[in-house]
């Protein structure tokens, strides 16, 4: 596959070129990484704790039961290693809705893994 052409950087006023797939040249790259480094720590100080979304003693104990009942991944066969909601509600605890998963298959229902 030939090399992609250069293009010019995204960050406003800047005038060097860049293959990169990200569109910005080495220098402005490192300032792009910050502000996420930043905007991700402004996000876990305004998150609430795990008990407040649902998941507290008693969700413990019910995944832990889950994953002794179904100890295999319902998508691959490896080790299960989380609990999921199949209809995406942590109020829904019913067991029927909840399914064993790898942490793979888990990230990948969750789109953060590519």
């Amino acid at each position: 596959m030939p090399p992609r052409p250069p293009k010019p950087c995204r960050k406003p006023g800047c005038r060097k070129l860049t293959s990169e797939p990200g569109g910005f040249c080495a220098e402005h790259l490192a300032l792009v990484e910050q502000a996420q480094i930043q905007r991700r720590r402004a996000f876990d100080q305004r998150r609430t704790g795990a008990a407040s979304r649902g998941y507290g003693q008693r969700w413990r104990e019910l995944r832990e039961q889950k994953l002794r009942q179904d100890p295999l991944c319902a998508r691959c066969g490896r080790a299960a290693q989380m609990v999921h909601h199949r209809d995406e509600n942590p109020r829904n605890n019913s067991l029927e809705n909840l399914a064993s998963l790898c942490r793979d298959c888990h990230e990948r229902l969750h789109g953060r893994l590519r």
